[in-house]
């Protein structure tokens, strides 16, 4: 499965070969430096939030995708990233062809940072869903590994790191837990309706189901077009209120997606629509942005329950 949206191919995302020489010409005068705070490029900053919280004040991270506004599917990097890579003592992308002009930029680099690829970290086969940032599991990996690296960068600081990392998992995630082990124990089993696939991995760790047919999600997520029967099951259980609400990722709404949300809301009852994204917004960290999309599910849910 190659995931792609608006049919632009996330393993070439516009970054020409040409492209990369450009850039790799353009950043490679700069040494990455080998003492005081470390130096790191997150691709995107559900990635970089996780890591500023960890390294604190021993890190300077940079975000490439850094605001639900930008598009990371289609993202063609410039100038500023290229010379940003080149200077990082660590680099860490999404992987699974979410985003793959990070990998093109870190060749072009002229040196060997550490990097860590988050599907290959976690041993995900191309084709995985790669919204990992929607697996709890795999967010608290993602901290395990993250500590080990900054204390492989600095080893001075592993303790710290360390501290950190626990911290940031029992304390700052301490609300985006409690949502999470709310809606398990007092909504499992719900049936919900999607607009893609990004929703799948939260929604297996809630324990609820997603009742919008598979096809249409991947179809929704790479670009394509949803077929005549998937959409009008979708438009039956939506019709029939065979779902209790509708998750909508507001940064990818095609005409499919808008139509079925119209609709949601025109029912009598209505069925309530959730609004997520895909990337946080700029002034929220990473455990704020998940714990406030849970708290906007759970009152959802809860109202259904009613």
């Amino acid at each position: 499965m190659r995931w792609r949206r608006g049919g632009k191919s996330h393993t070439l995302c516009g970054l020409t070969l040409a492209t990369v020489a450009v850039l790799g010409s353009a950043c490679t005068t700069v040494a990455p430096s080998t003492s005081g705070a470390i130096v790191v490029v997150a691709a995107e900053r559900q990635w970089g939030s996780i890591i500023s919280a960890i390294g604190g004040k021993d890190v300077n991270v940079t975000n490439v995708i850094s605001s639900p506004t930008i598009d990371p599917h289609g993202y063609e990097p410039s100038p500023r990233d290229a010379n940003a890579v080149a200077v990082a003592n660590y680099v860490v992308l999404n992987g699974l062809g979410y985003d793959s002009w990070m990998t093109r930029l870190i060749a072009a680099s002229g040196h060997e940072p550490l990097v860590a690829n988050v599907g290959e970290r976690l041993q995900l086969g191309l084709g995985a869903n790669p919204h990992r940032w929607y697996s709890p599991s795999d967010v608290e990996a993602m901290t395990r590994i993250i500590d080990h690296d900054l204390s492989q960068i600095r080893p001075n600081l592993a303790s710290v790191f360390h501290q950190r990392a626990v911290a940031f998992r029992t304390v700052t995630l301490a609300d985006y837990n409690a949502q999470r082990s709310w809606i398990r124990t007092n909504a499992a089993g719900m049936n919900i309706g999607a607009s893609e696939s990004m929703f799948s991995l939260l929604m297996d760790d809630l324990h609820l189901h997603v009742a919008t047919p598979q096809r249409f999600l991947f179809s929704v997520s790479e670009g394509g077009e949803p077929t005549a029967h998937d959409l009008s099951l979708i438009n039956r259980d939506l019709r029939r209120h065979a779902i209790s609400l509708y998750l909508e990722n507001v940064q990818n709404v095609t005409p499919a997606v808008a139509a079925q949300v119209a609709l949601a809301r025109s029912l009598t009852p209505p069925i309530p629509v959730v609004q997520m994204t895909e990337t946080p917004p700029r002034n929220q960290s990473f455990a704020e942005w998940q714990a406030g999309q849970l708290h906007a599910l759970r009152n959802a849910l809860t109202k259904e329950l009613e």
